[in-house]
């Protein structure tokens, strides 16, 4: 019941990444990574399912989400980790995030754009009894 919510706002595949793309960035300011997984993911899983999107898939998505969120100013938690063990300024760390945060959002493009990408690997492996 509480996901049929986010299937009756009949957002778009895109819709939906972005929506997640902002929950995880507020997120990574907060929670740890972890934290993060065991409580949003139960609750998406059933959405996922009705948008027809690949779980395995999804999960590469999710880590990225979850470590752009975790650099992302003004209070991502990994920046206050460098922060903690470098003597120089927030401002320092916070633009030295910059490159990472351009490559993230190429690696999610790319990601969108083609799946294999992700489902390379895992469609090589065989499950043996």
């Amino acid at each position: 019941k509480k996901t049929q919510f986010l299937v009756e706002l009949k957002l778009s595949r895109l819709e939906f990444f972005l929506a997640l793309f902002v929950l995880y960035t507020v997120l990574g300011c907060l929670v740890e990574s972890l934290g993060m997984i065991v409580v949003t993911v139960p609750l998406l899983y059933p959405v996922l399912v009705q948008y027809g999107i690949d779980p395995i898939w999804f999960g590469v998505i999710l880590v990225l989400f979850i470590e752009m969120g975790q650099i992302s100013p003004p209070i991502g938690i990994n920046l206050f980790v460098i922060q903690s063990i470098w003597t120089g300024k927030l401002k320092d760390v916070v633009l030295g995030t910059v490159p990472f945060h351009l490559l993230l959002f190429v690696l999610l493009g790319l990601l969108v754009l083609f799946p294999d990408i992700a489902m390379w690997l895992p469609s090589r492996t065989t499950l043996v009894p």
